[in-house]
């Protein structure tokens, strides 16, 4: 089984790995956590190339570009800190088949466990 690639990007607290029990995903996933902030699009294009789940946190605004979103063939899942993120074009999202998820007021690991959502499991396999 391969295993899904997650990127956790702008944790410039160092805090995203320890607000949540990752260790269910440890067998499922290889989770890299990104703590400066790529401000370059093509920079952050190359970053994000391999992975199939990146979590942004809101107020970073590191969601990718809009226009680039089709330029991640791997990217199955968007999950975002907060309630909502203005930087990610849900447009874009839903026409490349990208779900999009919020964690509300609190803690990515509500939208990180999609195993228990079978919408968002389908998605994933």
């Amino acid at each position: 089984m391969n295993k899904y690639k997650i990127a956790v990007l702008d944790d410039y607290q160092n805090v995203a790995l320890e607000s949540a029990d990752w260790q269910v995903l440890r067998d499922r996933a290889d989770i890299a956590e990104f703590q400066d902030h790529v401000a370059d699009p093509d920079a952050l294009i190359e970053r994000l190339l391999p992975f199939d789940v990146v979590c942004v946190m809101r107020e970073a605004d590191s969601a990718a570009p809009p226009a680039s979103l089709s330029a991640f063939p791997n990217l199955k899942l968007i999950a975002s800190t907060g309630a909502g993120n203005a930087s990610i074009d849900m447009a874009a999202a839903r026409d490349g088949g990208i779900a999009v998820v919020y964690t509300g007021i609190g803690r990515i690991r509500r939208s990180i466990y999609v195993g228990a959502d079978p919408g968002l499991r389908a998605k994933l396999s």
